[in-house]
């Protein structure tokens, strides 16, 4: 248990540098053991890491530290460098850490010494003399570093953007259908419409942009670092503030002129930034997950593009649960809405369908085509129908047919017609009859053929009249004459 002091203890502090050996605090409370210079001795044998005493470290004015609310006590590691004093003078049982020293460090950890990191980690020595500041906070171009995973310093983050830049994104494009074959949509331009569009992820920490160039995406070669942005569009020491974990997580608030960012990056490569134009950046290495247990609403004033690759797209609107009510989709599109299905189309309406097209409608089928209707079909054309098929068409009626034309019907048959019926054939008109051929006419039938008229029946030819039947033949008439006439009648 911590010494306990009172107020009039605390007169003869004793300050004092130190080296952190260990921040493994058996009691979590943020507690590091500090080898003090002139107090500790170097050499391990004579006092050694474990019975170096818990220094507290004092937290700023902003943290509560109490009940798990305020900042974590936690920071520095093995290596760090510390400025702090001992509460009960020279007694140097009771340290406490007032803050870290950052410095330029020329040589590695030598672990079996003290003043030295115990696991040889901690100072990473790429560049002898290196300041300990991070390379993002000082605007420098970013070297990347190879390190593991756990030892990460953050450095390698820019290169790490800039490599896996997403380039040429593609836009969606609407279809080319046979009526617009020959020109655009009104409005629209027939040598670009149907173009593949691209789209590009901005460039890091330099804002997405070179100023002065309207195009966002017109950017200098980063990549290969031939070109190097104004001034203005890169970070500036020292007004870019960087907070990187040891495993390489970085949180940057960048106030440089005309390039002020605000940066947040996890070390898998996930990152998101707000750019000095106000754009917004964020990548996503894993899966990404959003939860909105209330309202969403979102308003976009330019285009929106969504490009998923090499996977499904899929939108679900659930019942409610109380109601067991199913959600409604809504899509409202004050210009054209444009469809592209590069595979097979289902779509399946539990409920009834109900279509209305204000204007024209086109419809173009290059393969064959299936319509069932399992009930009653109705069809309401207001104007004019024609069908045009260019190979056989046959159907099939289970039930009766019924049409009725309001004006003239007209049948033309360019070779052989065909009316077959197993049943009677009834041809009824409210007016005359008329049956014209530029060549034979043939009745014939297996069983009587009957003519009646209520006046007068004329078979009138140019040529002869054969009446001919093995059986008889009845020329009868109840009420009127019966009149034959020709230049020669035979009756055999």
């Amino acid at each position: 248990m911590a010494k306990q002091y009172s107020a009039g203890s605390f007169g003869n502090f004793q300050y004092f540098i130190g080296v952190v050996e260990d921040r493994n605090d058996p009691n979590k409370m943020g507690r590091i053991r500090v080898r003090a210079y002139g107090i500790h001795p170097d050499n391990k044998e004579d006092v050694s890491t474990e019975q170096l005493p818990w220094a507290i470290p004092i937290m700023p004015y902003t943290s509560a530290s109490t009940s798990g609310v305020g900042i974590s006590p936690t920071g520095p590691v093995e290596g760090t460098w510390v400025f702090g004093f001992f509460v009960d003078g020279k007694e140097f049982g009771q340290p406490m850490i007032l803050g870290t020293l950052p410095g330029a460090p020329t040589d590695p950890s030598k672990p079996d010494f003290g003043f030295n990191d115990p696991n040889g980690i901690y100072p990473i020595i790429d560049t002898p003399g290196e300041s300990d500041v991070n390379a993002l906070a000082r605007g420098e171009d970013i070297v990347e570093k190879k390190l593991d995973i756990n030892t990460r310093s953050g450095e390698d983050t820019l290169d790490a953007k800039i490599i896996y830049r997403q380039l040429d994104v593609a836009k969606a494009v609407p279809p080319r259908m046979p009526s617009t074959k020959d020109g655009a949509p009104v409005g629209k331009d027939p040598s670009t419409y149907w173009n593949r569009e691209t789209w590009n992820e901005p460039n890091p920490r330099y804002g997405g942009q070179v100023y002065g160039q309207k195009d966002p995406y017109n950017l200098f070669d980063v990549r290969s670092k031939q070109a190097k942005p104004e001034y203005g569009t890169e970070s500036k020491y020292p007004l870019n503030h960087v907070n990187v974990s040891e495993s390489g997580h970085v949180f940057e608030v960048d106030d440089s002129p005309k390039a002020g960012r605000i940066h947040q990056y996890h070390h898998s490569g996930t990152f998101t930034e707000i750019q000095p134009n106000g754009t917004r950046v964020t990548k996503i290495i894993g899966d990404d997950y959003q939860v909105v247990l209330c309202d969403k609403n979102m308003m976009v004033n330019g285009n929106v593009n969504i490009t998923v690759n090499q996977s499904d797209l899929r939108l679900y609107v659930n019942k409610d649960k109380k109601t067991q009510k199913g959600g409604d989709i809504y899509f409202e599109c004050d210009g054209d809405f444009n469809l592209n299905v590069k595979g097979d189309m289902m779509t399946k309406i539990q409920g009834s369908e109900h279509k209305e097209v204000i204007t024209d409608s086109s419809t173009q089928i290059n393969g064959k085509s299936a319509y069932r209707v399992t009930k009653d079909m109705n069809t309401i054309i207001d104007g004019s129908n024609q069908l045009n098929v260019r190979g056989d068409e046959k159907g099939t009626i289970q039930g009766k047919r019924d049409y009725t034309i309001f004006n003239n019907d007209s049948l033309k048959v360019l070779k052989k017609t065909l009316i077959k019926s197993t049943n009677d054939i009834s041809i009824v008109s409210s007016n005359n009859i008329n049956v014209k051929s530029t060549s034979n006419t043939n009745i014939q039938t297996s069983d009587n053929l009957n003519i009646d008229a209520t006046t007068k029946v004329d078979i009138d030819a140019n040529g002869i009249i054969e009446l001919t039947t093995p059986a008889s033949v009845d020329i009868t008439s109840t009420e009127s004459e019966v009149d034959i006439i020709g230049v020669k009648i035979n009756l055999n």
